[in-house]
């Protein structure tokens, strides 16, 4: 079975001790399964930001420039995120 391909990395002392205190504190085997994970979350939120960017973000700017008076006056965006704020403050 071919061996696995292999990185070394350095990392900051903070790092390194919060990888260690993921380990010692039984969240992870390995200090390799932390790292894993890490790099897995960071591949997620990677893709999500891309399909975000092709499915929304694009369109939308395709749109305003098709269509500038489409857009939504800045305060009423502010006061709307106001609203939507208080509303899940009040559900706390």
């Amino acid at each position: 079975m071919p061996q696995a391909p292999t990185l070394q990395i350095t990392l900051s002392e903070e790092q390194l001790q919060f990888v260690k205190q993921q380990v010692e504190s039984g969240n992870y085997l390995s200090d390799e399964a932390v790292l894993k994970q890490a790099v897995d979350i960071l591949m997620e939120e990677t893709d999500e930001r891309q399909r975000w960017e092709q499915e929304i973000l694009i369109p939308s700017i395709a749109r305003l420039a098709a269509d500038p008076d489409s857009a939504i006056p800045f305060d009423q965006v502010v006061a709307t995120l106001e609203t939507r704020r208080r509303e899940r403050a009040a559900t706390r």
